[in-house]
């Protein structure tokens, strides 16, 4: 296993297959409040499988968030041995976060 650092979400307008959002400093700051309130690494799981009921082997471990100003959100990951194989080789590249967007 190995620890990287990758981007979450970037700064500014966000536009995805539902729509678009902002991402703002303040959005930065809640998410990573809300983060360590849960106590919990976050789960980076295989194509979501973790939203399709189904077995849902993790693929790494978000450790910790972190602002990084104009660069957005990023996260450090604890990867899984498998994970690891496959970004290496290149079978896997993207990241897909979930993201639960409300209307203020």
């Amino acid at each position: 296993m190995f620890t990287n650092e990758i981007q979450i979400l970037p700064m500014g307008r966000v536009t995805y297959h539902q729509g678009s959002f902002t991402v703002t400093p303040e959005t930065v700051e809640h998410c990573i409040r809300q983060f360590k309130s849960k106590g919990n690494d976050l789960v980076i799981d295989y194509e979501h499988q973790t939203q399709a009921g189904v077995e849902a082997p993790a693929a790494g471990w978000i450790k910790k968030l972190h602002n990084r100003g104009e660069k957005g959100l990023w996260a450090t990951v604890e990867w899984t041995a498998r994970a690891t194989k496959y970004l290496k080789n290149g079978e896997y590249r993207y990241l897909s976060p979930v993201v639960l967007v409300s209307k203020a």
